[in-house]
């Protein structure tokens, strides 16, 4: 490095190899970065712990690994509506108008194991018939205020460069919310609804998850069924 002027950027972990480096590099004159050792230093400071300096070290596959593995590959593969044909594979299945956040919501969840498909709700339009022949048990159904839906679609029109359109005005917003809860009745009225107006993902799957778990061992649980307001 020293005779070709270069520049040497390194990621040494092993505490005294890292030193022996960082020395001859000063000896030597030769302009070194060491990407990891700054940040290391500091953060043994602020948690009063030590680096291992052990390198090589992977991440463990274990069985809860290949899990969560296989649960995120298959919610990648059945997005926003996507082969039907493979939503019997499914934990849960997420219903819910555009832009309602069942993608974020099914990748979190799919983070903790879960296979989740989502459906995407579109008003006078019928599911593929798959949705009905799964186990309605799977089933969760979202709801959103039509002011915050609005609110979402126009940013997300915005940052598509395009005008207002009627998939962001507050007509067509009402229309589409009454639509989907008569939807929900109509052919679903044993699936829990949630309402993501005000929750954040990490409520919403907490809620989602403890329908589930309730329902391993409480029929009255199993029972559960949210009530629509208008």
């Amino acid at each position: 490095a020293a005779g070709q002027n270069a520049l040497l950027v390194y990621t040494v972990m092993e505490p005294k190899v890292n030193e022996a480096l960082t020395t001859a590099c000063r000896e030597k004159g030769v302009v070194a970065v060491d990407l990891w050792g700054p940040l290391l230093s500091i953060l043994e400071t602020k948690f009063g712990a030590k680096r291992s300096g052990v390198t090589g070290r992977k991440q463990a596959v274990t069985d809860d690994y290949m899990t969560m593995v296989k649960a995120i590959e298959y919610t990648r593969k059945v997005d926003d509506g996507v082969q039907p044909h493979l939503w019997e594979e499914a934990d849960i299945m997420l219903i819910g108008p555009s832009r309602a956040g069942k993608t974020p919501l099914a990748f979190y969840l799919a983070q903790r194991g879960f296979k989740v498909a989502n459906y995407p709700l579109v008003p006078n339009e019928e599911p593929p018939e798959q949705l009905f022949k799964i186990s309605q048990t799977k089933c969760i159904a979202l709801v959103i205020q039509p002011e915050r839906l609005q609110s979402i679609r126009q940013e997300r029109m915005r940052k598509l460069g395009r005008a207002t359109s009627r998939y962001g005005s507050m007509e067509e917003v009402k229309k589409e919310v009454r639509w989907i809860k008569n939807f929900y009745l109509r052919r679903g009225p044993n699936w829990p609804i949630i309402d993501t107006t005000d929750a954040g993902i990490v409520q919403t799957a907490a809620r989602i998850i403890e329908i589930f778990d309730r329902r391993k061992g409480d029929s009255l649980a199993a029972a559960y069924v949210s009530e629509l307001t208008d």
